[in-house]
């Protein structure tokens, strides 16, 4: 994707933000990029009529169940990460990721996972190009839940169910792109071939190169 098509996505035009993503997968029986900006691939995805928003979310299965996004990174100065989610079982003892993505241009120095991590019951989000690495959220099983990560040079900023104030923030800041070349980024497993999938759902993902107001976080827990 070209540098004005991402320059134009960090303005702010109200509070419906989905025109503005660089990347959206609705998950409505396919794995499409909505905004015609990325080539994907499916491995194992299937879809379910228990959805949050449209009629279809994606399912995903602790084997090798993902999606891969082709050629993405995010940027290396602000960005928003915003799906819904439901787990099904935490039992595992392995990661099970709901998304990792190149936290710039560099596959593996860069990449920001979030999901369970091992024997551990709750959500981490663990990024290593910052150091961040910690405990963010404890859900319930077969519960829905929309989750908005807002990282810019201020730190992250975690907002579960659109929460007023954060569920959880980090001051680390944003930045220090490293060089590299193309990359993936996966939703539902890790993006290497290790068994690394999560046991539950994942309706409306999409991501911004800005982080989101709190008028844009309402309107996406409304729609």
């Amino acid at each position: 994707m070209g540098l004005n098509k991402r320059l134009i996505n960090q303005a702010s035009v109200g509070a419906d933000p989905t025109s503005e993503a660089i990347l959206h997968i609705d998950f409505e029986n396919q794995v499409t990029d909505q905004m015609g900006n990325y080539t994907t691939s499916n491995s194992g995805t299937t879809f379910s009529t228990d959805s949050k928003v449209g009629t279809y979310s994606g399912d995903f299965d602790p084997t090798s169940d993902k999606m891969i996004v082709n050629n993405f990174y995010l940027s290396n100065t602000a960005y928003a990460i915003a799906f819904w989610v439901k787990w099904h079982s935490l039992s595992t003892t392995n990661w099970e990721m709901v998304t990792v993505m190149s936290a710039a241009k560099d596959q593996s120095a860069d990449r920001i996972y979030i999901g369970k991590r091992y024997n551990l019951q709750t959500i981490q989000i663990r990024s290593y190009v910052t150091g961040v690495e910690e405990e963010v959220f404890s859900p319930s099983l077969n519960t829905w839940y929309h989750w908005v990560l807002n990282a810019d040079s201020s730190g992250y900023k975690l907002y579960v169910n659109n929460a007023a104030t954060p569920t959880w923030s980090n001051s680390t800041s944003v930045s220090g792109a490293q060089a590299g070349t193309s990359t993936e980024a996966s939703i539902g497993g890790h993006i290497t071939g290790i068994n690394e999938s999560m046991d539950g759902k994942i309706d409306q993902f999409r991501v911004w190169d800005r982080v989101l107001t709190d008028d844009e976080r309402d309107f996406l827990y409304n729609e």
